[in-house]
């Protein structure tokens, strides 16, 4: 007969085993040991319109460009968060997923390298996503790489001109965030959130002019 500690026990359902621990906290534990490349589909997931898809993805777009802005203060670290149903963010980035915890159920997509650029493009389908122009050589970028030489920063379209260690890359990440009162009442909904780091420089004729100058 199974006692009141073994039926409060939690299950790991990707192991073979199916391994049981005392606490929540252990499960996620161990699925971050033994499980951090996990990354099926639950089959809860349903199909969303592809309608429903382009409006959220027009409003990612939106929001990563709002935070592109053409002032040396907001160079840096960015972060954002935005309501998004756990369907369509599957629907969305389904097929790029770096992990999903069937523990905690969150989701985390990550790119990075030039790769990324194409990947996102085609995701959004915006090839203009992570750069936003404010004229006269003026440009604000999302920070997806960094270049091994001079030369080959002067060459790419996405130019970090400072180098941050591991300052790099889109991490997006899903999961259901609320809050209860003290009546027990609860309240939550799917959030996406967003984490990368904006660079920016100034590309205009007369830039390279003075610098010409100063090295004559």
């Amino acid at each position: 007969m199974p006692t009141a500690s073994t039926l409060t026990r939690f299950r790991c359902t990707i192991c073979d085993s199916k391994r049981t621990f005392k606490s929540k906290a252990g499960l996620q534990r161990h699925e971050s040991l033994k499980h951090s490349n996990y990354k099926e589909i639950p089959a809860h997931i349903l199909l969303v319109p592809k309608n429903e898809l382009y409006h959220i993805k027009n409003t990612m777009v939106k929001e990563l460009q709002k935070r592109l802005k053409n002032h040396y203060s907001k160079v840096g670290k960015q972060v954002f968060s935005i309501h998004c149903s756990e369907n369509r963010f599957v629907g969305i980035f389904g097929q790029y997923l770096t992990r999903y915890s069937v523990c905690g159920g969150w989701y985390q997509c990550f790119f990075d390298g030039e790769e990324a650029i194409d990947q996102l493009t085609k995701i959004f389908g915006d090839n203009q996503w992570a750069e936003r122009n404010y004229g006269n050589g003026q440009l604000s970028w999302i920070k997806l790489y960094e270049n091994e030489t001079e030369q080959a920063t002067s060459e790419s379209k996405f130019k970090p001109k400072k180098k941050f260690y591991l300052e790099k890359g889109l991490l997006i990440e899903w999961r259901m965030k609320g809050f209860s009162d003290k009546a027990e009442h609860r309240c939550e909904s799917g959030e996406v959130t967003f984490r990368f780091v904006v660079d920016q420089d100034y590309f205009g004729i007369e830039a390279n002019r003075l610098e010409t100058k100063t090295y004559i």
